[in-house]
Formats: structure tokens, C-alpha cells, sequence
């Protein structure tokens, strides 16, 4: 989320902003030196889960700097963050601006047109095989992890995310030896997701949903409100006690009927409890429902195999199963039987 760049203009600068920005600014203009200059200020969501805050700083044409600090709610709503926390990260973003220059501007150019070049060239050639992904940038990246001596850089990139949507990603390579094999390994996850979008576009569908997944939609949700919602949301919401996640625009989940004690991963489901081992033996082929009886489970469901299992203390049955896909529109909310 973007707090503030210069384009906005200074007199819209949010006022704790405004101290990193005249901090960092006036360190360098007190040398007479027109960059570094401080051009924008935004948030992001870490792999973590962590909100941290970035400071952009340009350092010379086409090398910008992207420094990360601490958790964004430190600037947006300490009321004493321009007393103990501006000076602190303009003095961070500072430091590894000087070092980052220690290594020479031109140097840095050079480096990150090189990549630029690089990075481009082989998003072509696996786009000649299908795939597709487009460079936005390639900029220096430092944080609280890196050292003074280190150039990492992070590469902004277009594609698809694991819904099959359009998304801005970001890559970061700490070690630029790695490079290209980085770079090829996003652009081979692009080419595999939208060959998976051209699939399910052919059939007309936003995607593929697995029926226990179903199930679980309609058993803690409105299964058609909450498909709809997954046209805008960043990750498909929780149901109560069981967790969504995409595939290439495949849809499965993991969780739990707490009242029952039935839980399920993909296409594994546990009981409580033990069957005779003859009922095992015989069970694969046949029905889930003909071993475990739950509204979720459909006969649909088929067993590939089953046991008795132990953790800890607590016996369960464990069944692995088929089930059906379904494919479904994100529009109406609407679920159909087919191929993708």
C-alpha cells in the first residue's frame, strides 16, 4: 500500500513521513549533491505475515534503493513515532545508502541493467513455449538482515498468482550468482499456471474446487457467496475451522468438524476411533460413506485404502480418498461438473 511518493507533491506528505523524508534528504543536499533523493514511502505484507514499512530512495538514474524497516502501524498510528522512530530508520536507510554508494554509482547501473537485460531475456524464450511474465523492475533491496558489504536485489515482476489472477510479484536474490536460475524457476511456475488458466478458460470456468472443499463451504459459509469472494480476496478466507488454499487455480482445504471430530487434509480423512481390521482389508473401491457417516462425505468419495492409527494416546481411522472436482465461476458462484 503506497503511503506517500514525490509525485504527490510535499505538501501532501503525511507528517511522520515527512521527518524520515527531511532526514534523509538533508543529509544529503547538506553536501551540495542533488541524489540521493527520497522518493516514496509504502507498505507490504512479508511471506511472514508481517507488515513492514519501505523507504525508495533513488540513488542514481535508473538505480533505486529499497530499504525495509519496521512494522507500518509504526508510522501510521504511534503518535510518538516522529520522536523515536523516524530518526532511527532514516539513520538505517542512511547507512546502507552510503554503503551502497561506497560500491559506485556507475557500477550499480551497469548491474542492474545487466540484470534488467537478463532477466528479460529469459522471460522471452519461455514465453516462445506458452508461459508468460513481465519485468517491472529490478532494484537494490536492503534490510535488517543485510550487511553493509552485501548488493542484494528484488525484481518486480507480472503474472499470475496461485488463484490464476493477475498479480504484482516480487523476487528477492541475495545471491546474484543465482540469478537467472531464480528467474527461470518464477517464469517455469508462470508458464505451468497460465497453460492452467488457458485450460480452464476453455471450459469457461475461473477455476476447480475439490468436493470436500465444497463441503466445507457450505458448511461454514454461503459456499456460492463465498466462491464469489474469491474474485477479489488476496488469499481465499478461512472457513471457521478449516483452512483454503490454491494450486494453479485448484482449490483445496484442510480442517476440521470440531462437533464430530472429523478432519480432513486434501484427500486424507480421520475419525476417532478403529475398525476391525477385515472391514479394512476389504474397504478400498468402496464409498467413504460406507465406513464413516458425516454430512460432508459424499458417496462420490472413494476409498483407496484405510487404517488404524495412533497418536499418542488417541486412536483414529485413517482414509485416503478420490473426489470429484468441481469447476465454478467466481461471477455467480455457481459450481458445474467438467473438465479442465
Amino acid at each position: 500500500m503506497r503511503i506517500w511518493k514525490t509525485t504527490d507533491g510535499l505538501e501532501r506528505v503525511p507528517d511522520k513521513v515527512r521527518v524520515i523524508h527531511d532526514l534523509i534528504n538533508a543529509s544529503f543536499m547538506s553536501r551540495g549533491e542533488r541524489m540521493p533523493r527520497m522518493l516514496g514511502v509504502s507498505t507490504c505484507e512479508t511471506d511472514a505475515d508481517e507488515h513492514v514499512y519501505e523507504i525508495y530512495v533513488e540513488l542514481a538514474p535508473g538505480v533505486v534503493l529499497r530499504t525495509c524497516h519496521g512494522s507500518f502501524e509504526d508510522v501510521v498510528d504511534d503518535d510518538e513515532f516522529p520522536i523515536w522512530i523516524a530518526p532511527s530508520a532514516a539513520q538505517d536507510a542512511e547507512a546502507w545508502i552510503v554503503s551502497h554508494l561506497g560500491a559506485g554509482p556507475e557500477r550499480l547501473s551497469d548491474l542492474l541493467h545487466d540484470l534488467r537485460i537478463r532477466a528479460r531475456r529469459i522471460l522471452s524464450a519461455r514465453a516462445m513455449d506458452g508461459g508468460y511474465g513481465r519485468l517491472v523492475d529490478v532494484q537494490l533491496t536492503a534490510d535488517g538482515y543485510t550487511s553493509p558489504f552485501e548488493i542484494m536485489v528484488r525484481i518486480t515482476l507480472e503474472g499470475l498468482d496461485a488463484q490464476l489472477r493477475r498479480m504484482i510479484d516480487h523476487v528477492r536474490i541475495d545471491d546474484l550468482d543465482m540469478f537467472d536460475a531464480r528467474i527461470d524457476e518464477w517464469s517455469a511456475t508462470m508458464s505451468r499456471r497460465y497453460a492452467a488458466r488457458r485450460s480452464f478458460d476453455a471450459v469457461g470456468a475461473s477455476g476447480s474446487i475439490d468436493m470436500l472443499t465444497l463441503a466445507a463451504a457450505a458448511t461454514f459459509a454461503d459456499a456460492p457467496a463465498w466462491l464469489r469472494s474469491l474474485a477479489s480476496t488476496r488469499w481465499p478466507d478461512s472457513l471457521l475451522d478449516a483452512t483454503v488454499f490454491a494450486d494453479d487455480g485448484a482449490f483445496r482445504s484442510h480442517g476440521c468438524d470440531v462437533a464430530s471430530g472429523l478432519s480432513w487434509n486434501r484427500d486424507t480423512v480421520q475419525v476417532p476411533g478403529a475398525l476391525p481390521v477385515t472391514t479394512l482389508a476389504v474397504c478400498a473401491g468402496r464409498p467413504v460413506t460406507d465406513l464413516i457417516d458425516h454430512p460432508m462425505l459424499s458417496d462420490e468419495m472413494r476409498i483407496i485404502g484405510a487404517t488404524n492409527e495412533v497418536d499418542g494416546t488417541t486412536a483414529h481411522v485413517s482414509v485416503r480418498i478420490t473426489q470429484p472436482r468441481l469447476l465454478f465461476c467466481t461471477a455467480s458462484g455457481r459450481t458445474w461438473r467438467g473438465g479442465a
